[in-house]
C-alpha cells in the first residue's frame, strides 16, 4: 500500500544478561525489590514469597560480612526468567549492582555456592507464577504495518505519523505508528510478554534485549526506488551488522570481532556492563522472526499504470525476494520464521480512491474483485514456494499468517464483530471515502486555491481503516485475538501455540 511513513517505540531498560563476568545476581537472573512502573512503561513483575523466606534463614550460615551483602534478600523477589519484562530503573539498578558487588568481596567462597544452588532452587518453586514467552525475542522485517519508529528516526518531521491525530486513542499522543493507536505487532510481542519492539534506526534511547524492528514504512521487497530506500534487502543487511555488533560486544574477550569497527571493537573492551541493552547470542537462534512486507510492490506498480493482469508478471520476483531474505537469516542462525500474506487490497480506500471505477466494479462488499483476485494469486504462490523452502531449510519452521482470509472474514461480518464502517477512513478528507490521495490524515492541503483540510471520526473504534491504508487500533486489537487463536495459521504454529499467552486488552 502506498504509505504515509512513521513509527515508534515504547520499551523499557535491560537487566545485565552478559554472559562475561556476571555478578553472582547476574548468574542467579534475579533483581530484588520491584520498583514501580516510570511513567509512560508497563512493568510486568512477578512477586514470590514463599523461597524468598526459605532463602532468608540461610542468613545464619553467612559470614558478617556476607550478611550485610544479603540484607537486600528482606524483601519482594522480582525475577526476570523466559522473556519476563521484570525490571527495575536502569540507574538504581547500576547502582544496587555496584553495591552489591563491592560488597560480596567479603563472601567467602563456600558461602557463596550453598547460596546459588539453593537460590537455583528457589527459582524452580518460583517459576509456575511467571508467565514467560516461548521466544526471547523477536525480530520483525516489514513496512508500515509494523514500523514502530524506523522512518521517522531516518527522517524526523517528515512523516505524518509524527503528528496528531495519529496515536492518540492509545498512547494520548503520536507514537510513530500509523494507527491511532498500537500496531498488531504491538499486541503480539505484548501477548508473547515481550517489551514494544523498538527500531533498528532509533539511537539512544532503544532496548534490544528482546529483539528489534527492521521495518520502515514505504518499504519494498523490491529493489526498487519508492517511498523508502530501505526496501527488504537493505533491512537484512542492518540485521547482519546487527548480530555480528551484538556477538562481538557480548564476546569481546572470544577473539571474534572480526571486520568489527575500530569503534565497536573499544565499545566492547570499554562498555560491557552496557550490553544489558543487547540480546544474547542464542537468541538469534531461538527468537522468532516476522515477516509483514509486500504491499508497496503491489502499490509500486500500480502507480506506474500497470493492472492487475500486468502485475501478475511481477509475482514471481517478489516472492523470490522474500525467500532469499528468509535463506540469508536461516543461515545466519534464525530457525522460527512466520510471513504475513498479503491483505485484500481492492477493499482499502486507498485503491478505491487511486482506481476509477463505477459501482458496476464493486462487489457486493464494495470493493475491487480484480486487485484482491491477485493479491490471492501472490498468496497461493508465496505459499507454495515456503512450502517447499521448508524442506530446503532443515529444522525450519515457515509458517504463513493469512491476513487475506482473516481481513476477508471481519470485512464480511463487521458488525458481528462490532465495526460499522469498512471501507471509508477515519481520518481523511470528506469525500465518499473519506480519503485523498494528496492529504494525508492530520494534515491540510491547498487546492485549487482552497485548503482541504482531514477530519477525524469520533468513534475510531467502529471504523476498520484508520487513514485510507492502515487498520485502527480497535482493527489490530480484534485481529490479534485471531492472531492468538491460530486459526489463520498455515500451517499450524505449534511453538507459538503451545505458550502461555497473555489476553489481548
Amino acid at each position: 500500500m502506498k504509505e504515509m511513513h512513521g513509527t515508534g517505540s515504547h520499551s523499557q531498560p535491560r537487566g545485565n544478561e552478559d554472559g562475561n563476568e556476571i555478578p553472582v545476581w547476574g548468574v542467579s537472573k534475579a533483581k530484588f525489590g520491584c520498583d514501580p512502573p516510570e511513567e509512560g512503561r508497563k512493568e510486568n513483575c512477578s512477586i514470590c514469597w514463599g523461597p524468598l523466606l526459605w532463602l532468608q534463614g540461610l542468613l545464619s550460615i553467612l559470614e558478617a560480612g556476607s550478611r550485610k551483602a544479603f540484607s537486600s534478600l528482606r524483601g519482594p523477589v522480582e525475577l526476570r526468567l523466559g522473556g519476563i519484562d521484570c525490571r527495575t530503573r536502569e540507574q538504581k539498578l547500576q547502582q544496587r549492582e555496584q553495591q552489591q558487588q563491592k560488597e560480596m568481596g567479603s563472601v567467602g567462597r563456600s558461602s557463596t555456592h550453598q547460596l546459588l544452588l539453593l537460590w537455583g532452587a528457589s527459582l524452580v518453586l518460583c517459576v509456575t507464577l511467571v508467565n514467560g514467552s516461548c521466544f526471547p525475542a523477536v525480530f520483525n522485517f516489514g513496512d508500515s504495518q509494523s514500523d514502530t519508529g524506523g522512518i521517522h528516526a531516518a527522517f524526523p518531521s517528515f512523516t505524518p505519523a509524527e503528528y496528531s491525530p495519529y496515536g492518540n486513542t492509545y498512547f494520548q499522543q503520536p507514537q510513530f505508528r500509523y494507527s491511532d493507536g498500537r500496531l498488531l505487532i504491538d499486541f503480539i510481542t505484548t501477548g508473547m510478554g515481550l517489551p514494544f519492539l523498538d527500531p533498528y534506526l532509533q539511537s539512544v534511547t532503544s532496548d534490544f534485549y528482546h529483539g528489534a524492528n527492521f521495518a520502515t514504512a514505504g518499504a519494498t521487497i523490491e529493489a526498487v526506488t519508492y517511498l523508502s530506500p530501505f526496501y527488504f534487502n537493505i533491512q537484512i543487511l542492518q540485521f547482519m551488522e546487527f548480530q555480528k555488533n551484538v556477538i562481538a560486544m557480548r564476546n569481546p574477550k572470544a577473539g571474534n570481532l572480526g571486520r568489527t569497527s575500530t569503534t565497536i571493537k573499544s565499545a566492547a573492551n570499554t562498555y560491557a556492563e552496557k550490553v544489558h541493552r543487547l540480546p544474547l547470542p542464542e537468541f538469534f537462534n531461538q527468537a522468532l522472526y516476522m515477516f509483514c512486507i509486500g504491499g508497496n510492490d503491489f502499490t509500486y506498480y500500480y502507480n506506474k499504470g500497470k493492472s492487475p493482469t500486468e502485475l501478475e508478471e511481477y509475482l514471481p520476483q517478489i516472492v523470490d525476494g522474500l525467500v532469499q531474505g528468509i535463506k540469508r537469516l536461516y543461515y545466519a542462525g534464525g530457525r522460527n520464521f512466520l510471513v504475513w500474506d498479503m491483505e485484500p487490497h481492492g477493499c482499502l480506500p486507498y485503491m478505491l480512491t487511486l482506481i476509477q471505477h463505477t459501482k458496476e466494479d464493486l462487489d457486493e462488499r464494495g470493493c475491487l474483485p480484480p486487485y484482491n483476485k491477485v493479491a490471492e494469486k501472490y498468496n497461493d504462490l508465496m505459499n507454495q514456494t515456503l512450502t517447499s523452502l521448508k524442506s530446503e531449510l532443515q529444522d525450519s519452521v515457515i509458517v504463513i499468517f493469512s491476513t487475506y482470509q482473516l481481513r476477508s472474514d471481519l470485512i464480511r461480518d463487521k458488525e458481528k464483530f462490532g465495526f460499522k464502517v469498512m471501507n471509508k477512513a477515519c481520518c481523511g478528507v470528506p469525500n465518499e471515502y473519506h480519503f485523498d490521495l494528496r492529504v494525508a490524515c492530520g494534515m491540510s492541503q491547498v487546492i485549487n486555491n482552497e485548503t482541504v483540510a482531514s477530519t477525524t471520526c469520533e468513534e475510531p473504534s467502529e471504523y476498520i481503516i484508520w487513514d485510507g491504508v492502515h487498520t485502527t487500533e480497535a482493527a489490530n486489537k480484534y485481529i490479534a485475538k485471531q492472531f492468538f487463536s491460530g486459526k489463520y495459521f498455515y500451517p499450524r504454529f505449534d511453538k507459538l501455540m503451545s505458550c502461555n499467552i497473555a489476553p489481548v486488552t
